[in-house]
């Protein structure tokens, strides 16, 4: 839970294990274990699928472009913000934005 917690406190900020593990104060390989026997999914899936969430509600409330969006979540590099988007969602940003817009 306190896990969950950080990664949302975080969420505009590229958050690796290493540092996941270190606020837990657990080992890499121990944490990992323990976050995908309670949550079913590593630590950075997790962690990524929370960062489209909030990009989807970013997309879904404001009317700011998606470079901006992927800033918001902490992707400095707009294209890769919208190839992890279209993996996780199934469709890239601009044309989840567009479906909302109708």
């Amino acid at each position: 839970q306190n896990s969950i917690l950080y990664m949302r406190d975080h969420l505009n900020q590229i958050v690796d294990l290493t540092s996941l593990a270190k606020e837990a104060g657990l080992s890499i390989s121990h944490y990992s274990t323990l976050f995908k026997q309670k949550t079913r999914q590593s630590p950075i899936d997790y962690f990524i699928q929370m960062k489209i969430q909030y990009a989807c509600q970013l997309i879904d409330l404001n009317k700011i472009n998606i470079t901006q969006v992927s800033e918001a979540v902490g992707y400095s590099d707009a294209f890769y913000f919208s190839r992890l988007f279209k993996k996780v969602m199934g469709i890239s940003p601009s044309h989840y934005k567009s479906r909302n817009l109708k």
